[in-house]
Protein backbone atom coordinates (compact mmCIF):
# COMPACT_ATOMS: atom_id res chain seq x y z
CA UNK A 1 0.00 0.00 0.00
CA UNK A 2 1.39 3.23 -0.70
CA UNK A 3 0.19 7.08 0.13
CA UNK A 4 -2.04 7.04 -2.65
CA UNK A 5 -4.09 4.16 -1.49
CA UNK A 6 -7.93 4.42 -1.84
CA UNK A 7 -9.89 2.77 1.15
CA UNK A 8 -11.60 0.10 -1.55
CA UNK A 9 -8.57 -0.86 -2.51
CA UNK A 10 -8.60 -2.64 1.26
CA UNK A 11 -11.07 -5.17 -0.45
CA UNK A 12 -13.92 -3.09 1.99
CA UNK A 13 -17.91 -3.56 0.76
CA UNK A 14 -18.67 -0.69 -1.63
CA UNK A 15 -21.60 0.26 1.12
CA UNK A 16 -19.06 0.61 3.57
CA UNK A 17 -16.51 2.66 1.44
CA UNK A 18 -19.16 4.76 0.65
CA UNK A 19 -20.63 5.14 4.21
CA UNK A 20 -16.71 6.14 5.27
CA UNK A 21 -16.99 8.43 2.95
CA UNK A 22 -19.57 10.12 4.44
CA UNK A 23 -17.47 10.37 7.28
CA UNK A 24 -14.71 11.83 5.44
CA UNK A 25 -12.67 9.10 4.62
CA UNK A 26 -11.98 8.68 1.43
CA UNK A 27 -8.13 7.50 1.64
CA UNK A 28 -6.37 5.90 4.76
CA UNK A 29 -4.16 8.01 7.42
CA UNK A 30 -1.35 6.54 8.66
CA UNK A 31 -3.06 4.33 11.32
CA UNK A 32 -5.12 3.10 8.83
CA UNK A 33 -2.77 2.13 6.74
CA UNK A 34 -0.65 0.08 9.34
CA UNK A 35 -3.89 -1.22 10.88
CA UNK A 36 -6.17 -2.45 8.51
CA UNK A 37 -3.96 -5.29 7.14
CA UNK A 38 -3.48 -6.89 10.09
CA UNK A 39 -6.94 -6.99 11.42
CA UNK A 40 -8.43 -7.52 8.35
CA UNK A 41 -6.56 -10.76 8.40
CA UNK A 42 -8.50 -11.69 11.65
CA UNK A 43 -4.71 -11.20 13.90
CA UNK A 44 -5.01 -9.84 17.86
CA UNK A 45 -3.70 -6.15 17.45
CA UNK A 46 -2.66 -3.68 19.66
CA UNK A 47 -3.11 -0.32 17.91
CA UNK A 48 -1.32 2.39 20.11
CA UNK A 49 -2.22 6.24 18.76
CA UNK A 50 -3.13 9.44 20.19
CA UNK A 51 -6.26 11.19 19.98
CA UNK A 52 -7.26 12.65 16.55
CA UNK A 53 -5.73 9.67 14.83
CA UNK A 54 -8.84 8.17 13.58
CA UNK A 55 -8.51 5.36 15.74
CA UNK A 56 -12.44 4.24 16.14
CA UNK A 57 -12.96 4.43 12.18
CA UNK A 58 -10.36 1.91 11.81
CA UNK A 59 -11.37 -0.85 14.00
CA UNK A 60 -15.31 0.31 13.28
CA UNK A 61 -14.70 -0.63 9.74
CA UNK A 62 -13.10 -3.84 10.00
CA UNK A 63 -15.46 -5.38 12.60
CA UNK A 64 -18.65 -3.97 10.08
CA UNK A 65 -16.71 -6.10 7.47
CA UNK A 66 -16.41 -8.81 9.00
CA UNK A 67 -19.94 -9.03 10.08
CA UNK A 68 -21.11 -8.58 6.88
CA UNK A 69 -18.46 -11.24 4.95
CA UNK A 70 -19.89 -13.85 7.80
CA UNK A 71 -21.77 -17.01 6.45
CA UNK A 72 -25.24 -16.54 6.06
CA UNK A 73 -25.76 -18.58 9.52
CA UNK A 74 -28.88 -18.18 11.69
CA UNK A 75 -28.20 -14.86 13.73
CA UNK A 76 -27.44 -15.45 17.39
CA UNK A 77 -29.55 -13.23 19.95
CA UNK A 78 -26.43 -12.72 21.83
CA UNK A 79 -23.68 -9.99 20.49
CA UNK A 80 -21.15 -11.08 18.00
CA UNK A 81 -19.12 -7.90 18.82
CA UNK A 82 -18.82 -5.88 21.50
CA UNK A 83 -16.76 -2.44 22.06
CA UNK A 84 -15.43 -1.35 25.92
CA UNK A 85 -15.14 2.00 26.68
CA UNK A 86 -13.66 3.66 29.59
CA UNK A 87 -16.43 6.89 29.44
CA UNK A 88 -20.15 6.98 28.74
CA UNK A 89 -19.02 9.98 26.47
CA UNK A 90 -16.57 7.80 24.39
CA UNK A 91 -18.97 4.78 24.34
CA UNK A 92 -22.16 7.46 22.94
CA UNK A 93 -19.13 8.88 20.53
CA UNK A 94 -18.37 5.14 19.49
CA UNK A 95 -22.03 4.48 19.15
CA UNK A 96 -22.89 7.49 16.61
CA UNK A 97 -20.42 6.69 14.51
CA UNK A 98 -21.46 3.38 14.43
CA UNK A 99 -24.94 3.80 13.71
CA UNK A 100 -24.22 5.63 10.70
CA UNK A 101 -21.31 3.22 8.92
CA UNK A 102 -23.78 0.27 9.75
CA UNK A 103 -26.59 1.90 8.63
CA UNK A 104 -26.80 0.31 4.74
CA UNK A 105 -26.46 -3.04 6.11
CA UNK A 106 -29.04 -3.31 8.89
CA UNK A 107 -26.64 -4.35 11.72
CA UNK A 108 -27.90 -3.81 15.32
CA UNK A 109 -26.31 -1.89 17.86
CA UNK A 110 -27.07 -1.39 21.50
CA UNK A 111 -25.13 1.15 24.23
CA UNK A 112 -24.72 -0.29 27.69
CA UNK A 113 -23.57 1.97 30.15
CA UNK A 114 -24.14 3.70 33.47
CA UNK A 115 -26.51 6.83 34.31
CA UNK A 116 -28.66 5.74 31.26
CA UNK A 117 -32.30 3.73 31.57
CA UNK A 118 -31.33 -0.09 32.47
CA UNK A 119 -34.59 -1.30 31.58
CA UNK A 120 -34.56 0.01 28.29
CA UNK A 121 -31.13 -1.76 27.73
CA UNK A 122 -32.37 -4.76 28.89
CA UNK A 123 -35.12 -4.72 26.42
CA UNK A 124 -32.74 -3.81 23.09
CA UNK A 125 -30.25 -6.75 24.21
CA UNK A 126 -33.36 -9.16 24.42
CA UNK A 127 -34.64 -7.78 21.33
CA UNK A 128 -30.81 -8.85 19.67
CA UNK A 129 -28.38 -6.91 19.11
CA UNK A 130 -25.24 -7.63 17.05
CA UNK A 131 -22.67 -5.05 18.31
CA UNK A 132 -22.71 -3.96 22.16
CA UNK A 133 -20.92 -0.95 22.98
CA UNK A 134 -20.52 -0.70 26.46
CA UNK A 135 -18.96 0.54 30.10
CA UNK A 136 -17.24 -1.86 32.38
CA UNK A 137 -19.33 -0.91 35.25
CA UNK A 138 -22.77 -1.33 33.90
CA UNK A 139 -21.58 -4.39 31.76
CA UNK A 140 -20.64 -5.95 35.03
CA UNK A 141 -23.86 -5.60 36.72
CA UNK A 142 -25.75 -7.21 33.48
CA UNK A 143 -23.45 -9.54 33.14
CA UNK A 144 -23.79 -10.67 37.22
CA UNK A 145 -27.29 -10.44 36.75
CA UNK A 146 -27.08 -13.12 33.07
CA UNK A 147 -29.07 -10.26 31.23
CA UNK A 148 -26.63 -10.33 28.39
CA UNK A 149 -24.00 -13.42 27.65
CA UNK A 150 -20.96 -12.93 26.04
CA UNK A 151 -20.41 -16.60 24.20
CA UNK A 152 -21.12 -15.38 21.23
CA UNK A 153 -18.47 -12.61 21.05
CA UNK A 154 -16.52 -13.22 18.39
CA UNK A 155 -14.61 -9.81 18.33
CA UNK A 156 -13.50 -7.79 21.28
CA UNK A 157 -12.31 -4.49 20.98
CA UNK A 158 -10.97 -2.44 24.20
CA UNK A 159 -11.01 1.53 23.30
CA UNK A 160 -8.59 3.59 25.88
CA UNK A 161 -7.20 0.64 27.15
CA UNK A 162 -4.54 2.11 29.44
CA UNK A 163 -7.51 4.63 30.82
CA UNK A 164 -9.37 1.70 31.93
CA UNK A 165 -6.56 -0.14 33.64
CA UNK A 166 -5.71 3.46 35.47
CA UNK A 167 -9.13 3.70 36.79
CA UNK A 168 -8.86 0.14 38.17
CA UNK A 169 -10.64 -1.92 35.91
CA UNK A 170 -7.79 -4.80 34.46
CA UNK A 171 -9.88 -7.67 36.46
CA UNK A 172 -12.57 -6.89 34.48
CA UNK A 173 -11.23 -6.66 31.04
CA UNK A 174 -9.70 -9.93 32.01
CA UNK A 175 -13.13 -11.23 32.79
CA UNK A 176 -14.70 -10.10 29.74
CA UNK A 177 -11.71 -11.28 27.44
CA UNK A 178 -12.16 -14.60 29.18
CA UNK A 179 -15.84 -14.80 28.62
CA UNK A 180 -16.01 -14.02 24.74
CA UNK A 181 -16.08 -17.13 22.02
CA UNK A 182 -12.63 -19.10 21.71
CA UNK A 183 -10.39 -17.34 19.44
CA UNK A 184 -12.30 -13.85 19.41
CA UNK A 185 -10.27 -11.42 17.97
CA UNK A 186 -8.87 -8.56 20.27
CA UNK A 187 -7.89 -5.27 19.44
CA UNK A 188 -6.95 -3.38 22.18
CA UNK A 189 -6.72 0.45 21.26
CA UNK A 190 -4.27 2.90 23.65
CA UNK A 191 -2.69 6.01 23.88
CA UNK A 192 0.62 3.98 25.80
CA UNK A 193 2.15 0.78 26.35
CA UNK A 194 2.50 0.96 29.83
CA UNK A 195 3.53 -1.75 31.69
CA UNK A 196 0.43 -2.67 32.88
CA UNK A 197 -0.67 -3.22 29.73
CA UNK A 198 1.91 -5.43 28.77
CA UNK A 199 1.09 -7.77 31.25
CA UNK A 200 -2.26 -7.77 30.64
CA UNK A 201 -1.85 -8.61 27.15
CA UNK A 202 0.62 -11.54 28.55
CA UNK A 203 -2.29 -12.71 30.38
CA UNK A 204 -5.02 -12.60 28.07
CA UNK A 205 -3.03 -13.95 25.08
CA UNK A 206 0.35 -15.43 25.59
CA UNK A 207 1.28 -15.93 22.34
CA UNK A 208 1.28 -11.88 21.68
CA UNK A 209 -0.46 -9.59 19.84
CA UNK A 210 0.88 -7.61 16.78
CA UNK A 211 1.34 -4.05 17.40
CA UNK A 212 0.82 -1.30 15.62
CA UNK A 213 2.06 2.15 16.87
CA UNK A 214 1.76 5.74 15.28
CA UNK A 215 4.15 8.27 17.56
CA UNK A 216 2.43 11.49 18.85
CA UNK A 217 4.40 13.86 16.61
CA UNK A 218 2.41 11.80 13.68
CA UNK A 219 -1.08 11.87 15.73
CA UNK A 220 -1.08 15.75 16.16
CA UNK A 221 -2.33 17.99 13.11
CA UNK A 222 -0.09 19.97 11.85
CA UNK A 223 -2.62 23.13 11.52
CA UNK A 224 -2.83 23.46 15.03
CA UNK A 225 -0.77 25.68 17.05
CA UNK A 226 0.37 25.77 20.45
CA UNK A 227 0.73 28.61 22.97
CA UNK A 228 2.22 28.77 26.69
CA UNK A 229 1.84 31.62 28.98
CA UNK A 230 3.62 31.44 32.60
CA UNK A 231 0.89 33.09 34.48
CA UNK A 232 -0.93 32.60 37.61
CA UNK A 233 -4.08 34.11 39.67
CA UNK A 234 -6.05 36.94 37.90
CA UNK A 235 -3.51 36.79 34.81
CA UNK A 236 -5.12 33.54 34.07
CA UNK A 237 -8.58 35.16 34.02
CA UNK A 238 -7.83 38.05 32.02
CA UNK A 239 -6.42 36.55 29.44
CA UNK A 240 -8.98 33.49 28.90
CA UNK A 241 -11.19 36.54 28.44
CA UNK A 242 -9.38 37.76 25.78
CA UNK A 243 -8.65 34.36 24.14
CA UNK A 244 -12.27 33.45 24.29
CA UNK A 245 -12.91 37.08 22.88
CA UNK A 246 -11.34 36.43 20.00
CA UNK A 247 -12.04 32.91 19.47
CA UNK A 248 -13.59 31.55 15.93
CA UNK A 249 -15.35 28.57 16.67
CA UNK A 250 -16.13 26.66 19.98
CA UNK A 251 -14.17 26.39 22.80
CA UNK A 252 -12.75 24.22 25.36
CA UNK A 253 -11.10 25.08 28.64
CA UNK A 254 -9.66 22.33 30.60
CA UNK A 255 -9.49 22.50 34.59
CA UNK A 256 -7.79 19.29 36.42
CA UNK A 257 -10.09 19.22 39.34
CA UNK A 258 -13.81 19.94 39.52
CA UNK A 259 -13.48 22.24 41.81
CA UNK A 260 -12.17 24.49 39.94
CA UNK A 261 -14.93 24.42 37.75
CA UNK A 262 -17.04 26.92 39.77
CA UNK A 263 -13.96 29.37 39.87
CA UNK A 264 -14.09 29.39 36.25
CA UNK A 265 -17.78 29.75 35.66
CA UNK A 266 -18.49 32.33 38.49
CA UNK A 267 -15.71 34.12 36.19
CA UNK A 268 -16.85 33.76 33.21
CA UNK A 269 -20.49 34.74 34.46
CA UNK A 270 -19.10 38.18 35.95
CA UNK A 271 -18.08 38.65 32.33
CA UNK A 272 -20.91 38.74 30.71
CA UNK A 273 -19.93 35.18 29.14
CA UNK A 274 -22.10 32.12 28.64
CA UNK A 275 -20.64 28.29 29.13
CA UNK A 276 -21.89 25.05 29.88
CA UNK A 277 -19.76 22.61 32.15
CA UNK A 278 -19.01 19.08 32.12
CA UNK A 279 -17.74 16.55 34.94
CA UNK A 280 -17.69 12.98 36.26
CA UNK A 281 -20.34 13.87 39.02
CA UNK A 282 -23.10 15.19 36.76
CA UNK A 283 -26.16 12.75 35.83
CA UNK A 284 -26.04 11.29 32.42
CA UNK A 285 -28.85 13.58 31.67
CA UNK A 286 -27.30 16.36 32.26
CA UNK A 287 -23.80 15.51 30.70
CA UNK A 288 -25.90 14.56 27.61
CA UNK A 289 -27.75 17.63 27.75
CA UNK A 290 -24.62 20.00 28.05
CA UNK A 291 -22.70 18.11 24.92
CA UNK A 292 -25.67 18.28 22.94
CA UNK A 293 -25.83 22.10 23.36
CA UNK A 294 -22.18 22.52 22.73
CA UNK A 295 -22.57 20.22 19.83
CA UNK A 296 -25.08 21.72 17.83
CA UNK A 297 -24.10 25.70 18.60
CA UNK A 298 -26.33 27.00 21.73
CA UNK A 299 -23.15 27.79 23.73
CA UNK A 300 -20.08 27.61 22.15
CA UNK A 301 -18.22 27.28 25.38
CA UNK A 302 -17.51 24.28 27.34
CA UNK A 303 -15.91 24.09 30.93
CA UNK A 304 -14.53 20.52 31.60
CA UNK A 305 -12.28 18.34 33.34
CA UNK A 306 -10.96 15.23 31.54
CA UNK A 307 -14.34 13.62 31.03
CA UNK A 308 -14.33 15.28 27.59
CA UNK A 309 -10.70 14.70 26.70
CA UNK A 310 -10.74 11.53 24.82
CA UNK A 311 -14.50 10.57 23.25
CA UNK A 312 -15.25 13.93 22.40
CA UNK A 313 -15.43 14.18 18.25
CA UNK A 314 -16.85 18.00 17.58
CA UNK A 315 -15.90 19.68 14.38
CA UNK A 316 -15.23 23.68 14.70
CA UNK A 317 -13.57 23.84 18.13
CA UNK A 318 -10.98 26.49 16.99
CA UNK A 319 -9.73 26.62 20.82
CA UNK A 320 -8.92 24.35 23.45
CA UNK A 321 -7.20 26.28 26.94
CA UNK A 322 -5.78 24.24 29.40
CA UNK A 323 -6.32 26.71 32.42
CA UNK A 324 -4.23 24.24 34.86
CA UNK A 325 -1.42 22.75 32.48
CA UNK A 326 -2.12 19.06 32.50
CA UNK A 327 -0.86 16.66 34.48
CA UNK A 328 1.49 14.44 31.75
CA UNK A 329 2.02 14.09 28.34
CA UNK A 330 -0.90 11.68 27.26
CA UNK A 331 -3.42 14.53 29.13
CA UNK A 332 -1.90 17.35 26.79
CA UNK A 333 -2.87 15.18 23.25
CA UNK A 334 -5.80 14.05 23.99
CA UNK A 335 -6.71 17.46 25.27
CA UNK A 336 -5.14 19.46 22.22
CA UNK A 337 -6.82 17.07 19.79
CA UNK A 338 -10.22 17.81 20.36
CA UNK A 339 -9.36 20.75 18.22
CA UNK A 340 -7.83 21.28 14.53
CA UNK A 341 -9.94 18.20 13.99
CA UNK A 342 -11.41 17.13 10.55
CA UNK A 343 -8.61 19.54 8.94
CA UNK A 344 -9.70 22.59 10.65
CA UNK A 345 -7.72 25.08 11.83
CA UNK A 346 -7.03 25.09 15.69
CA UNK A 347 -5.13 26.93 18.80
CA UNK A 348 -4.18 25.06 22.23
CA UNK A 349 -2.93 27.41 24.64
CA UNK A 350 -1.85 26.45 27.84
CA UNK A 351 -1.64 28.39 31.68
CA UNK A 352 1.04 27.37 33.77
CA UNK A 353 2.88 28.19 36.91
CA UNK A 354 6.33 28.31 37.29
CA UNK A 355 6.63 24.89 39.19
CA UNK A 356 5.23 22.98 35.68
CA UNK A 357 7.60 23.76 34.20
CA UNK A 358 9.30 20.09 34.14
CA UNK A 359 5.48 18.93 32.79
CA UNK A 360 6.20 21.44 29.70
CA UNK A 361 9.58 20.09 29.00
CA UNK A 362 8.28 16.57 28.97
CA UNK A 363 5.43 17.19 26.47
CA UNK A 364 7.77 19.02 24.19
CA UNK A 365 10.11 16.33 24.27
CA UNK A 366 7.45 13.56 23.67
CA UNK A 367 5.64 15.64 21.02
CA UNK A 368 8.77 17.28 19.31
CA UNK A 369 6.65 20.62 19.23
CA UNK A 370 7.36 23.79 20.69
CA UNK A 371 5.10 25.43 22.66
CA UNK A 372 5.37 29.12 21.85
CA UNK A 373 6.25 31.28 24.92
CA UNK A 374 3.65 34.49 24.49
CA UNK A 375 3.53 35.58 28.29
Amino acid sequence: MTPDTNIADFGFDARLCAAMAREGVTHPNEVQLKAWPHVLSGRDVILTAQTGSGKTITYLATLLQRLVTQSAATPSPAPQALILSPTRELAMQIAGILRSLARPFGISSVIVMGGDDRARQVRKLEGGAQIMVATPGRLRDLLQDGVVTLSQVRTLIIDEVDRLLDEGFAADVLHIASGCADGAQLILCSATLPAALRDLTQQIRPKGFIRVEVKPEAAMPRQMHHQLAFITGQAKCDMLLARLEARRGRAIIFVNVKAEIDAVMRFLRQAGVMADILHGDMRQAARTKSLRHFSEGRDHILVTTDVAARGLDIDDVGLVVNYDFPPNVETYIHRAGRTARAGSRGLAISFCGPEKRHLVREVEKATKIRLKVIA
